[in-house]
């Protein structure tokens, strides 16, 4: 069981600039927390190449490197990151997580995901995502170059970003309530909508996006408060 946590959405650092990482290595500065959520969507693009970092990555990578000497740090996998593997897990310290997660914080059961799994999708859509989750494109896509693997998956996100702006949370807060865990949580924390809210009883809580909206939530015994930085 952990006192408190800290947790973070949708920040959306790209490969190719380095300033996009400043906000979030400036909000790990300011805050001490005994466990760090990065809801998925931390990187708008990443790939395991093992023994590559990208330029636009690297500061924040280390801060997280830092962050996990003193305190747990939970990864998720969101739709723009997908591709986490032992690597990122090597250098960081970090704990990797595909889907949900149940954790106990200060006596409460928190259900964290991305969200994604939760939103409606089409038939190609899913095909899509089906095809990139599969370990013949990741075997595919690590015998590229690092630089072009990184400027195609640029494209893959771009293309991801059909639909951003459709207010997902009302799906999203029907279809949580089927994920087996549920019932288990007195709380549920999604990302991925890029909007923050809750659902009428109160137990769904949105996250917004840290990329523009620069939202985070700080959870306690006093329960989840919804930030700005």
């Amino acid at each position: 069981m952990f006192d408190n946590a800290l947790v973070v959405s949708d920040c959306h650092i790209r490969h190719d600039a380095e300033e996009s990482s400043a906000g979030l290595i400036k909000l790990l500065e300011s805050r001490k927390t005994s466990l760090l959520i990065l809801l998925g969507d931390t990187f708008d693009f990443y790939f395991d190449y093992k023994g590559y970092i990208p330029r636009g990555f690297y500061s924040v990578i280390e801060k997280i490197k830092d962050f996990s000497k003193k305190s747990r740090v939970m990864v998720f996998r969101g739709n723009h990151d997908m591709w986490f593997n032992e690597h990122f897990k090597e250098i960081t310290g970090a704990e990797i997580s595909m889907q949900t997660s149940l954790i106990k914080i200060c006596g409460k059961h928190y259900l964290f995901s991305h969200g994604d799994e939760f939103c409606f999708k089409s038939p190609s859509r899913k095909f899509f995502d089906k095809l990139l989750e599969s370990k013949k494109a990741a075997f595919m896509f690590s015998l590229l170059p690092p630089e072009a693997g990184y400027f195609i998956g640029k494209r893959i996100s771009e293309a991801t970003e059909k639909g951003k702006f459709r207010d997902k949370r009302q799906e999203m807060a029907k279809n949580s309530k089927r994920n087996e865990l549920f019932k288990s949580a007195d709380f549920v924390i999604l990302g991925h909508s890029h909007n923050s809210g809750t659902s009428e009883d109160g137990k769904i809580i949105f996250l917004a996006d840290f990329q523009n909206k620069k939202e985070y939530a700080y959870i306690d015994c006093a329960g989840v408060r919804i930030e700005h930085f």
